[in-house]
Formats: C-alpha cells, structure tokens, sequence
C-alpha cells in the first residue's frame, strides 16, 4: 500500500527481499492516494514483478496520466503512470487468505483518496485495523473561495465525518509520525500487537484534521474568531 516516491522502488524491492520475502509473489497492488510521494514507484514496482493495481475510479485517471494535470499542482510533481487493473468503487473488498480489507472512498486530498479497513485476529482476538486516508489537506488548496475543485469542501467533511464513525483498534497511516511508528514498534518488542492498539489516537487524529480544515475554512472565509458581527 502506497509506493512513495518515484526513486524509492529498487529501495521497496530490496527491502522486501530483506525481510525474507520474495517480491514476485505479490499478485495485487493498492494504495491510498494519487500523489507522487504515494504512488510515484508504481509503475517500476509493476514492471520489476508484474502484480496488479487496484485504485478508487476517482483517481485511476490521476494514477495512469502519472498525476498530470492535478488540480493543485498541474504538472509540477507528475510520474511515470501505471495502468489500473481493477477499478475500485465505495466499499469494495479485496481478499487475502483470511483477511478481507474494505476500500471506502474519502475523497478531498485527491478526487479517489481510499481509507482502508480490514479485520485481523491475532491469538484468538479480533481486531478492526484502519488506514485512514485523507484527513488533511495541502498548503495552497482552495476549500471554499474559487474552490480548488468544485465539491471539495463537502467531500472533506464527508469524508471527516465517515473517518469519525470508524472505531479501530489499531490504525496505520501514510505517514509514520502520525501515529509513532518507531515507539509502537519498540514497545511491541515486548508488549507485543498491545502495543499497536491506540483508538483514543486515532479520534485524536481525525478531531485535528478536522479542526484543522474548518480553521481553514473559516480563514479563507474571512471569519474572525469570537466575533459577534
């Protein structure tokens, strides 16, 4: 899930190939969004092993144009573009062995941005697993005024809202800081997956993306806090 940068591929397969694991056995391919940083090494990581991809219809035009003309940032940050062999819609689910993860459409960061859900059980316990994607949004979107894309403003608190209603136990992010990667890993050592279990974060973090963007909202609006007028 998510490829990262463009250069970032021949790194991915080493990686893989470090934890014992043979890339050419991946089949299929997902990820959360159409940005360069998410989805730049597709196309290598597609042609080094052939396995599939599977996006959100909203962004399958971004993924295989490699990100051409984006609507906030054109064509400064495009990338080679990858073919899309399964075209995802709202609440789609990809099988594998015994665990089913569940495509949910999130739009706002990009048109086809993807939350996934999936349910794992580990020593006999069930546990709802979300990677949450995407919350926030980037310096210099319009949410409001001359709108960066029209609707963008309702598909964020759609989208804030749908994020709200998910009650994970455990929850992966795009980016690592978020939800403190190295410090659930070190404590995993010995706690083992309590480690990784942090609902109360995971509410943290969708209350500020969405305090965020309505702050943001209101500032774009000309909205001066505590007034009455």
């Amino acid at each position: 899930m998510n490829m990262g940068m463009p250069s970032s591929g021949p790194m991915i397969v080493e990686s893989i190939r470090k934890l014992g694991l043979k890339p050419e056995d991946i089949k299929l391919m997902i990820n959360g969004h159409a940005h360069i940083d998410h989805a730049g090494a597709f196309a290598f990581f597609k042609q080094q092993v052939g396995a599939q991809l599977a996006v959100m219809r909203e962004d399958v035009a971004a993924m295989e144009s490699g990100d051409r003309d984006d609507f906030k940032y054109a064509n400064d940050f495009v990338y080679s573009g990858v073919k899309v062999d399964r075209v995802l819609r709202d609440g789609d689910t990809i099988r594998m062995a015994e665990v089913v993860l569940t495509a949910y459409y999130t739009p706002g960061h990009t048109r086809g941005a993807t939350t996934w859900v999936m349910n794992i059980v580990v020593d006999g316990k069930p546990y709802v697993v979300v990677f949450p994607d995407w919350a926030g949004f980037n310096p210099g979107y319009r949410l409001v005024k001359d709108a960066i894309y029209p609707g963008i403003a309702d598909d964020y608190r759609r989208t804030h809202h749908f994020l709200e209603m998910l009650k994970p136990n455990i929850w992966l992010a795009q980016h690592s800081e978020y939800y403190d990667l190295e410090g659930k890993r070190k404590r995993a050592q010995t706690e083992g997956v309590k480690a990784w279990i942090d609902p109360e974060g995971y509410r943290r973090f969708i209350a500020g993306k969405k305090r965020d963007f309505e702050d943001q909202v209101d500032l774009q609006m000309g909205v001066v806090k505590g007034s009455t007028k």
